[in-house]
């Protein structure tokens, strides 16, 4: 091989492949699972079975979009940690309840955050919307446990059932 030359081995990693291979997380449909990697959507779910209390998974590739977003801001490496800290607090304390009259109340760290109701009645559906304060975000349920809150800006949000 010449000078200036590369091969697989020895080039540089795109930014975009940085990380690679992809982190192992908890819920299936964020680590490439047959259904992810089809692209297909889930079956339609009775939106009834969103009835209860749903928190937050922080993934790893969402805390790597905060502390990216951060790193933007903040230069100083102690204040990015300390930036990282409270993301890491906020996510811990965020989850949302429905209740079986459609009523979501969106918590962080156990104040409502904001208030929408939603229609449970509608018969089966394969996603919900919900007009949030910071845009709308499209509701999907995995499994009985687990579902995805699609935010345009943030992508895919994890959210686990609590029991």
């Amino acid at each position: 091989m010449g000078v200036g030359s590369s091969n697989k081995h020895t080039r540089a990693r795109p930014a975009v492949l940085r990380g690679w291979p992809p982190l192992r997380l908890k819920n299936p449909w964020l680590r490439g699972s047959p259904l992810r990697k089809s692209k297909t959507v889930p079956p339609p779910f009775d939106p009834k079975t969103l009835v209860g209390r749903w928190q937050f998974e922080l993934s790893d590739r969402i805390r790597l979009h905060h502390r990216a977003r951060l790193a933007e801001k903040l230069h100083d490496p102690a204040t990015l940690e300390q930036a990282m800290a409270e993301v890491e607090r906020e996510a811990s304390g965020s989850a949302f309840e429905i209740s079986a009259a459609g009523a979501l109340t969106s918590y962080v760290d156990g104040v409502a955050y904001f208030r929408t109701t939603l229609d449970l009645a509608a018969g089966p559906v394969e996603s919900l919307r919900i007009d949030k304060p910071t845009g709308p975000v499209t509701l999907r349920l995995i499994s009985r446990d687990a579902l995805v809150m699609i935010d345009p800006e943030r992508g895919e949000l994890a959210y686990n059932r609590v029991v």
